[in-house]
């Protein structure tokens, strides 16, 4: 009756359909390499050790949470006791050449954001894997549910969250 419904036009538009559809997943499957922007989200800090993979220590009661997001960096610990929980902290990052390098860390406070200028201010924020107002951390493993970092003193795992 009607020249654009007969099966062989519908059996054509079907195999151009399922064609488009498995040339869609394949363009998928093939983006699913992970490059250094991959390092964005909400991460849980699981372990902290020595550069050397050393004295590990599972972090995952702490509750420690990185969420990195255009270049900012926030933490926080749903799990540390508030009397020697590091607070909120924000933080300036960029990656390159897979080395993710953390400056400006202000912990933040409710009246004001500080400025982390001092070594020994870098110490409080020990927990959470940093030691010095400005930090290297090299890029080791990077997937869609895992990070390691590495800096020249700790060495960081995470899971996605």
């Amino acid at each position: 009756m009607f020249g654009f419904f007969t099966p062989h036009a519908h059996t054509k538009k079907h195999a151009r359909i399922g064609l488009a559809a498995v040339m869609m997943l394949t363009l998928m499957s093939a983006c699913q390499k992970y490059s250094d922007e991959d390092y964005e989200g909400h991460w849980q800090l699981t372990e902290i050790a020595l550069a050397d993979g050393t004295d590990a220590h599972n972090v995952k009661a702490d509750g420690i949470y990185w969420r990195m997001q255009l270049n900012v960096l926030q933490i926080i610990s749903t799990g540390i006791p508030i009397e020697t929980n590091p607070g909120e902290v924000i933080a300036k990052f960029n990656v390159s050449d897979g080395v993710l390098h953390l400056y400006e860390i202000y912990h933040s406070e409710r009246e004001a954001d500080i400025l982390i200028t001092e070594a020994d201010d870098a110490l409080t924020l020990k927990p959470y894997g940093i030691t010095a107002p400005t930090e290297d951390y090299h890029i080791d493993h990077l997937s869609s549910s895992s990070l390691v970092l590495t800096s020249a003193t700790r060495r960081l795992s995470f899971r996605k969250f």
